[in-house]
């Protein structure tokens, strides 16, 4: 093994990844002029470039590697030497954990992976804690003065310029609001918002993220801003995790905000959000990718107890996707069938079209994020008979079994939900109309997004 190509590797994938990071700073950080202009179309085209950076940024740097190592194959003493001097310079990084993702992307592609190999890959055990960055990620302001002069002073100590509009009764309105949902001031006394630094933007909104503290005490507070043509305006007041969840959630587009440690913002996510998971703060601010590895971790760790299955979701079979699900785990997996039933007459390639088109396009709250995943190895003995034969007699061109092993060479993963035929059948007959009814909204939704939803 030659040092000097372990050394060549590691630089190759350093370079490539603070390129990639500096673009993704680059095209996050116009998102406060897109709404200071107003400027919704180009916030769009943002966002898909934004999407399209990881993958365009592992391919130039697995190629420039690949320029780089010559002729020389595959070695992992190569590729472990080149992962610990990979992690030597990431450890002080307030965002190693996501440099060490994309080592991961380019050294399974270099290798052909299949399953996981911790000798060149970072697994989780040993992935670096972001290095301490000086001072906090949010802003704090006294609840002294009550909430209207609180929410005044967490509006002007935003990043924005302009003119705000019908600025005074919005925040009457919105301390009406939390006195009705939090109380009265005094039921908080001595408390303090703690407003998180950067503003969080997507589509033609800019969402406030912050949480009123006192002690062990904490509520979620999510202010939501428009800017239309009479100035900048405070649209909405969110004070429940339950509603913030809505505006982090996974039928959404990612949200663009300046990051530059990305653990201590999903840490204060998460003290918002106490249900959401991990891998979905990373997604939803835009390190889907980070997510991606997150979620696979928790995956394993599901796995590792000996009473985890995989077992059929409930529900129809579907005619393009067979589906499972772990119980424990709030997620679905999907893999392509091998023929599709009558009357679908769709092939693999479409299937894969549209779900990169879910993946492009703006989800407008009625479409799931599917996060997908190749060449995975699973413990054989965490299948069930049902999901394993049905696995390997509907899609045996994509799943294999081996000895204890199962492979699935790809495969979709989504956050579960109820289908639609099953609610409707446990529940009242106001609430199912009501049900209906939104499904026909979210049709109309999705067709002026330019979504027919046949194609899903």
């Amino acid at each position: 093994m030659s040092p000097s190509a372990a050394e060549a590797l590691a630089e190759r994938v350093i370079d490539g990844y603070e390129d990639y990071r500096r673009r993704f700073g680059e095209v996050t950080g116009r998102a406060r002029r897109r709404f200071q202009e107003r400027d919704w179309a180009a916030g769009q085209r943002d966002a898909r470039e934004r999407i399209l950076l990881y993958g365009d940024g592992v391919r130039e740097t697995l190629e420039g590697v690949r320029e780089r190592l010559g002729d020389r194959p595959p070695d992992r003493t190569r590729g472990h030497a080149a992962k610990l001097a990979f992690s030597a310079w990431a450890r002080d990084r307030a965002d190693c954990e996501v440099a060490e993702t994309f080592f991961n992307s380019v050294i399974r592609r270099l290798h052909g992976t299949v399953g996981v190999d911790p000798s060149v890959e970072f697994v989780g055990d040993e992935v670096d804690e972001p290095a301490p960055r000086d001072g906090r990620p949010w802003t704090a302001i006294p609840l002294d003065d009550g909430y209207g002069a609180m929410l005044d002073r967490a509006l002007a100590s935003l990043p924005l310029d302009g003119v705000w509009h019908d600025r005074a009764d919005r925040l009457d309105r919105a301390a009406a609001l939390l006195r009705g949902e939090l109380g009265p001031e005094e039921a908080w006394r001595g408390a303090r918002l703690e407003v998180m630094n950067p503003l969080f933007y997507r589509n033609k909104a800019a969402y406030v993220v912050a949480r009123l503290v006192r002690g062990d005490d904490l509520a979620p507070i999510v202010l939501a801003l428009l800017h239309p043509p009479e100035g900048i305006v405070l649209d909405a007041v969110l004070p429940t995790s339950d509603e913030a969840s809505i505006v982090f959630g996974f039928t959404r587009s990612y949200l663009h905000a300046d990051i530059e440690a990305p653990r201590p913002a999903v840490d204060f996510l998460r003290t918002v959000m106490p249900l959401k998971r991990e891998d979905e703060l990373y997604t939803a601010i835009g390190f889907n990718r980070h997510g991606k590895t997150v979620f696979y971790r928790t995956l394993r760790e599901h796995l590792a107890d000996p009473d985890a299955r995989f077992e059929p979701t409930p529900g129809k079979a579907g005619l393009v996707m067979s589906v499972f699900t772990l119980p424990r785990l709030n997620v679905v997996f999907k893999v392509i069938r091998d023929r599709f039933g009558h009357p679908k007459k769709t092939s693999r390639e479409r299937v894969l079209r549209n779900y990169g088109l879910i993946f492009m396009r703006d989800r407008v709250g009625r479409l799931a994020d599917a996060q997908e995943y190749e060449h995975l190895k699973l413990p054989r003995a965490r299948f069930s008979d049902a999901v394993l034969d049905e696995l390997l007699s509907t899609a045996g061109r994509t799943v294999s079994a081996n000895g204890e092993t199962v492979t699935i060479e790809h495969l979709y993963t989504e956050r579960r939900v109820r289908p639609l035929d099953l609610y409707l059948e446990e529940v009242n007959g106001a609430t199912a109309r009501r049900a209906t009814l939104d499904f026909g909204q979210a049709i109309k939704d999705l067709a002026a997004a330019d979504i027919f939803p046949g194609d899903m």
